[in-house]
């Protein structure tokens, strides 16, 4: 995970949206979305053997890279 991934991560568990993650990060909306997909196929990657990507997959659960 990118240290841009890790940081779009945590303020996400926060519960703002994309466009606030944005802003508070100084980038685009549509980079904030590329960080997150670049994000949820790295972690079905990871889980090919085992799982998919889940939405049960809480984010401190994927910041310790501990996704059930």
């Amino acid at each position: 995970m990118t240290d841009r991934e890790r940081q779009v991560l945590t303020l996400l568990a926060d519960g703002p949206s994309n466009l606030v993650i944005a802003r508070r990060l100084g980038i685009a909306e549509r980079t904030v979305k590329a960080h997150l997909t670049s994000l949820m196929r790295k972690r079905a990657f990871k889980r090919a053997s085992k799982q998919p990507w889940s939405p049960t997959c809480t984010v401190k659960a994927c910041l310790l890279e501990k996704c059930p």
